[in-house]
């Protein structure tokens, strides 16, 4: 087998050249479904708690409802649901909630 993949190594190289890439390009894929993934998932954190908050008028409790929520979270999931997270999450979510992005404003 040695022998073979000697005597055509240019072959061989290039097939797994192809294989090489084709492994990258499925690992970059993975990374930015990831990343819109985790964006959906901040956004949607964020409109479940602006709807709570507003809902219920628990504007004066909003710190105490997450700090709550920090902390169940954080023993469920891990990290990355302190409460400063909670609130960049709704603050997220209101900036956008509109559908306004960044390229609204070059239309």
């Amino acid at each position: 087998m040695t022998d073979i993949i000697k005597q055509n190594n240019e072959v061989f190289g290039n097939y797994y050249n192809r294989i090489n890439a084709l492994i990258l390009k499925t690992k970059q894929n993975v990374v930015k479904n990831i990343n819109y993934e985790m964006v959906e998932l901040y956004y949607a954190i964020g409109s479940t708690i602006n709807e709570l908050i507003e809902e219920y008028h628990l504007e004066a409790s909003q710190n105490k409802i997450l700090k709550s929520f920090s902390e169940k979270l954080t023993r469920e999931f891990g990290e990355g649901y302190s409460v400063p997270n909670l609130k960049l999450m709704k603050k997220f979510y209101l900036t956008y909630k509109g559908g306004y992005t960044l390229c609204n404003q070059f239309e």
